[in-house]
Parts: C-alpha cells; sequence; structure tokens
C-alpha cells in the first residue's frame, strides 16, 4: 500500500520527498534579498518583502483607547482595546463575514460595510489599528495600498487604493472626529502581539507566521538591509514577506490545475500548496485521479468538490468511520488516507521550510516563532510534521528556537500598533 500510493504522488509530482528544503532555501534567500533591493512585479520577485515601517519594539500608552479592526481571510472582526496597569484588554469584539467572498463589492461598498460595524466605537476611541490580511505596499505613514487579492475575495475596485484612507473617509459619514490609522498585515499583528508571550524577553527577534485560511510569514530586519528604501533610520523594521507568492517550489500536477482555475492564477503559488483555503482541493483532485487511475474503485461515492472540505478530511482522520460508507473496501478507504496524510506532510513541509528560511535571515542565533491559525493546531499531523522538519533544518543551521502559541493575538498586535502613530 505505501509503495503503491509514492509511486501514484511521485508520478503526478505530488510526494511529500519532492520537496527538498535545503535545495529550496538558497533560491529563498535569492529571492527574499532581491525583494529587499527592490519593487515590481511577482514575475520580477515572488517574495515582495514589504516594508511595514513598524518598529517592533513599539511602547504602550497607559490608559488609552484604540478601536481594532481584524479583516481576515474568512471573517471581519472589530473590538475596544485598552493598555492599563500592565495589562491589555480587548473586549466588546463583533464579528461577521468578510465583504467579497460571495459576491464582487464596490469599493464605497467595501469600506462602507467595515465602517458600519465601528459605528458602535467611534464615540469611545479615537485611533484605530485596522490589520489587513492581503498584500498592501506601506508608505511611511503607516497606511497600505492594496496590490492584489488572495483568499479569492472579490472586489476589484479596492486593488490600487490606500486602505487606511479608504476606511477613513469611509468613517466620516458616521463621526467627523479627526483620527489617525495604522495599517498592518495579520502576521505583522501576531508578532507585535504573540511578543507579549516572551515574559523574559529571551529572544531578540521574531518569526510571525499564520497558517489557517493562507499562509504568510514576517520577521524582523534591520534596516540598513532594505536597500529599495533610503533615508531610513539604523534600527529594526518588521518585514512582511508575502511569502506565499514565493514560485520556487516544485510544483505538481494538481497545482496547476488549482491555479489555472483560481481567480488570481499567477499570485499566491506556494499558498495554493498549502494553506487551509486550497489543501482540500488538492486533496480532492488527487482522490479523483485515483479513482481514475483504478487504483480506487471507481463505484466510490464522493461528495461534489464544493462540499468537500478541510474540516471533512480532519474529521475523517480522526474517525474513519465519517466516510467509510463512501469507498467499496478498506483498501480503498487507507488508500485514500494515505493521500490525505500525504499531502498534509507535504504542505507541513514547505511551511517548516519557509519558515526557517526567515529565521536564518533574522541573523541570530536565538529566535522566537510565533503562530497563528486554526489549520495549523487543528489539522491531524500537521503540527507534529511542521516541527519535525524545523527542527532538522534549523539544527542544521545552529539556530535555537522556541514556538509560542499566538491565536487570540492579532487584535492585540493591532492596538500595539496604533499607539505607535
Amino acid at each position: 500500500m505505501k509503495k503503491k500510493l509514492e509511486i501514484f504522488l511521485k508520478k503526478y509530482k505530488m510526494a511529500s520527498s519532492d520537496i527538498d528544503p535545503f535545495k529550496t532555501l538558497s533560491r529563498f534567500k535569492e529571492e527574499a534579498s532581491k525583494g529587499l533591493r527592490k519593487t515590481g512585479p511577482i514575475s520580477e520577485c515572488s517574495i515582495p518583502m514589504i516594508a511595514t515601517f513598524l518598529n517592533p519594539n513599539t511602547s504602550e500608552k497607559e490608559n488609552e483607547k484604540v478601536i481594532v479592526i481584524d479583516a481576515g481571510g474568512t471573517n471581519l472582526r472589530v473590538g475596544l482595546a485598552c493598555y492599563s496597569n500592565g495589562n491589555w484588554q480587548i473586549d466588546e469584539i463583533s464579528e461577521k463575514k468578510m465583504p467579497g467572498i460571495e459576491r464582487e463589492y464596490s469599493k464605497d461598498e467595501f469600506f462602507d460595510y467595515i465602517a458600519k460595524m465601528t459605528i458602535p466605537y467611534l464615540d469611545k476611541a479615537k485611533n484605530i489599528g485596522f490589520c489587513f490580511s492581503y498584500r498592501v505596499e506601506m508608505n511611511k505613514d503607516l497606511d497600505g495600498k492594496l496590490l492584489a487579492w488572495n483568499k479569492e475575495i472579490k472586489a476589484r475596485e479596492v486593488v490600487g487604493e490606500y486602505v487606511g484612507k479608504s476606511l477613513l473617509d469611509a468613517i466620516k459619514k458616521y463621526s467627523n472626529l479627526d483620527r489617525k490609522i495604522v495599517v498592518l498585515n495579520d502576521t505583522t499583528s501576531v508578532l507585535l502581539g504573540g511578543a507579549t508571550l516572551d515574559k523574559h524577553h529571551e529572544f531578540e527577534k521574531y518569526v510571525g507566521a499564520i497558517y489557517g485560511t493562507g499562509f504568510n510569514c514576517c520577521y524582523i530586519e534591520e534596516t540598513k538591509n532594505i536597500k529599495k528604501i533610503s533615508g531610513l533610520d539604523n534600527e529594526l523594521m518588521i518585514i512582511n514577506t508575502e511569502t506565499g507568492n514565493f514560485n520556487g517550489f516544485s510544483r505538481g500536477l494538481f497545482d496547476e490545475e488549482l491555479t489555472k482555475e483560481s481567480a488570481y492564477p499567477f499570485d499566491a503559488l506556494t499558498e495554493k500548496m498549502t494553506s487551509g483555503k486550497y489543501l482540500s482541493t488538492l486533496i480532492y483532485k488527487a482522490l479523483k485521479q485515483a479513482i481514475k487511475d483504478e487504483l480506487i474503485s471507481n463505484k466510490t461515492v464522493i461528495p461534489a468538490s464544493e462540499d468537500f472540505s478541510l474540516p471533512m478530511v480532519s474529521e475523517f482522520l480522526v474517525d474513519d468511520e465519517v466516510l467509510k460508507c463512501s469507498f467499496e473496501s478498506d483498501e480503498d478507504l487507507e488508500f485514500f488516507k494515505g493521500i490525505c496524510l500525504e499531502l498534509i506532510e507535504r504542505a507541513s513541509k514547505i511551511v517548516a521550510t519557509t519558515i526557517s528560511a526567515f529565521s536564518i535571515m533574522s541573523n541570530i542565533d536565538r529566535i522566537g516563532i510565533i503562530i497563528e491559525g486554526s489549520t495549523f493546531y487543528k489539522l491531524p499531523t500537521f503540527k507534529e510534521k511542521f516541527e519535525k522538519y524545523l527542527k532538522e533544518i534549523l539544527d542544521e543551521y545552529r539556530i535555537e528556537y522556541k514556538l509560542f502559541d499566538g491565536r487570540g493575538k492579532i487584535l492585540l498586535g493591532a492596538a500595539k500598533a496604533a499607539m505607535s502613530k
């Protein structure tokens, strides 16, 4: 069974063994270094390395309240944050689905949707920390221009617009108060918020990562190495790498098929090999191919593609009775389980390689790694395989590390950023 599975996945270049971390790391460094030197389209540099203009060493302001917004891959959350007596409190959190998931939104519709969610907070706080989990180009005013959507959001008019200014303009319909806004992405928020977990200040630098609906990393770079921006002070800056766009991993047939079918076929190539948004589609394509290749019976009853989800895969891996009635035999069931586990391991290897790359680029021998994302913590076997590969790679580079659980830290990071302006 194991040999048959390996031959099948190798045939379509989808085996975890097709991913070579150490060969890929040199390409990673090349692309990331290029991203620090120049701006340009993904075709010229697949890791944009976006400067956030945020120093990781932000300071809290006693008893100041700020509005915090988290525009994520699936949900939009708004809350009120306050720092007092050495502790953060974030409450009054409201949540809705992100606009643009189910249909196309105009620019005005998109930002008015978010502005309306802030109405209950507008009389309680002035400044805003806006965690916007999409690829933006930041400026020194801490606003960001949307370069491209991912996660299949449909709001094309927003591309090319400054999201902070656009949101403030929308809010003016509901409040005339003069406000300041800081835009940052979710990985930057996780790094800033998750760094508070390092109670004894063991680490000077961190890598922040999101592995959920999407996949991205940020890390701390010395500004002298950010050659594409002149006039920077000699200090530290968080870099939003947008590494989900990296094009250096070996890609298989199902990766190529998925990419061609997506709304943005040339973007997010690594993300489409790994993240929660896409991994179930890769598994589904592999299952269909196995049936076509007569490795699994053609009498297998599988759900429609739109009903086949990663939570379903997770449930199946915990209890195979969930899908047992779909398969003709136990052998077919085990072969499908093998496909699931192998593609999850492949994804974990890619994520571990990526996070290792930015740990190495941090140029330090001890690194804190802060990870957020439901897929990372809930997908069976993923975290264990990830830690195995992460240790193998970082041991080779003699880098010590500690994993921090960044769940629930995004709004905290947005609050810290709001106080930096």
